[in-house]
């Protein structure tokens, strides 16, 4: 969904100018969800769209998941064709001063109190301002190009892979969900 294919279709269009303007850099706002509820076998390419069974932690999971193979691909094809364009993936943190953690609406649809993992706790006890909720896109945004991991997943303002799903690292996997991607958004990158 948009949650994916957003990222996608945003940076695809923006390619000609990313590669003119080089060295340029993309960077995919993901989540600690890609491995908090993420299923084992990663992204269901046979029910993309949820229509055989829907799960809203797992989709939510699957999409974050897919933003970080999609910096990571990007990263890939960016060295393979010498674009000087890096790459990488982030989770920004819970940033509970939006205020939209706070709403029962938002509680209950997600059921963020009743999940095992106790997200309601975390989202309390972990929470950041919206600064501090900022600033791992900022820093990812503007470290030196010498010093940014490409195609790296950070957290907390440093390259993170305690919650990473085993997953974002399958090269084959990334490259098949560029490739549906393509397929997915290729009326949309038409007009």
């Amino acid at each position: 969904g948009v949650n994916h294919l957003g990222h996608f279709t945003f940076t695809k269009a923006l390619l000609p100018a990313l590669k003119r303007s080089a060295p340029s850099r993309v960077v995919n706002i993901s989540s600690l969800a890609n491995y908090a509820f993420g299923v084992s076998e990663g992204l269901l390419f046979d029910d993309l769209d949820g229509a055989k069974c829907y799960n809203a932690y797992e989709r939510y999971s699957q999409s974050k998941l897919a933003n970080i193979l999609h910096a990571k691909y990007l990263q890939h094809i960016s060295d393979q064709e010498n674009w000087n364009i890096d790459a990488v993936a982030l989770h920004p943190g819970i940033v509970n001063s939006t205020n939209i953690a706070n709403t029962s609406t938002f509680r209950t649809s997600l059921g963020l109190l009743a999940h095992p993992l106790g997200i309601a706790a975390v989202m309390k006890d972990k929470s950041k301002t919206i600064a501090q909720g900022a600033a791992t896109t900022v820093l990812t945004a503007l470290l030196p190009q010498s010093d940014l991991v490409k195609g790296g997943y950070y957290m907390d303002c440093q390259v993170h892979t305690k919650y990473l799903s085993p997953c974002a690292s399958d090269e084959q996997m990334a490259k098949r969900l560029w490739d549906v991607s393509e397929q997915l958004t290729s009326a949309a990158l038409a007009k």
